[in-house]
């Protein structure tokens, strides 16, 4: 799997990354690139990762400002050299195969993008759970196939969950056209290029908790979202 980048995106959230990290470390396989990129304000996660005795377990790029969530991410694409990449969060965690099938079913195909639905824990100490399960694949051909997942359907599929194929994507930057939702913006315009598989498998741990962006609701951003969901469906009105 040598083709295959594995990043972790972290900001300010050391208490929650220990976690994560081991979750890649201990993954079925692991013959692929794995780097923490690390976007905080302080060197506290430096300071975390060596007294933790885990500088020699990945590569670690430590930021040399504090950009914004979208630069962030933008920096990141623009350091992927391998075929596949995966952009994971500092507060959720793989289930041990997450990896192996998702790179399984991702390569050699035709998908821009291939994710999969979550345990979702409710709570920052992970002591209560709720299993969100999808009840069959979903193959989104077109953006329109989206936006009606995410307006119609009972099941999430998150954001870090996504393996995607970095040559049908290469063209790709994230914006701030939706705000805080860049990250549907972003997969809009993957399911744009190419189809996107979302897979029913439940492959990793979504942390539910106070100091994440879902959690605060922002009508501004809603708004800009809905109004980016226009350019695809324009003789639906039923769906918006």
């Amino acid at each position: 799997m040598k083709d295959l980048t594995v990043f972790v995106l972290t900001h300010n959230r050391k208490e929650l990354l220990l976690e994560t990290i081991q979750s890649i470390l201990h993954q079925t396989c692991h013959d692929f690139k794995f780097i923490v990129s690390d976007n905080s304000s302080d060197n506290e996660t430096t300071k975390l990762l060596t007294e933790n005795n885990l500088l020699d377990k990945f590569e670690y790029r430590k930021r040399n400002k504090e950009y914004t969530g979208s630069e962030h991410l933008n920096l990141c694409l623009s350091e992927v050299d391998t075929k596949y990449f995966i952009l994971f969060h500092d507060d959720d965690i793989m289930l041990p195969n997450m990896v192996e099938r998702l790179y399984s079913v991702i390569n050699g195909s035709d998908y821009a993008a291939v994710g999969c639905n979550a345990y979702i824990m409710k709570d920052y100490y992970c002591t209560k759970k709720m299993l969100l399960r999808g009840q069959k694949n979903i193959v989104l051909k077109t953006p329109e196939n989206m936006i009606k997942q995410y307006l119609n359907a009972y099941s999430i599929v998150p954001f870090p969950s996504h393996i995607y194929d970095k040559e049908k994507l290469k063209k790709l930057k994230f914006t701030n056209l939706a705000e805080k939702h860049s990250d549907v913006v972003w997969l809009l315009q993957c399911n744009e290029i190419a189809s996107i598989l979302w897979l029913s498998d439940v492959l990793m741990y979504y942390r539910q908790h106070s100091y994440q962006d879902s959690n605060s609701y922002d009508y501004i951003a809603q708004l800009k979202l809905i109004a980016y969901f226009r350019k695809f469906i324009k003789n639906d009105d039923k769906l918006l």
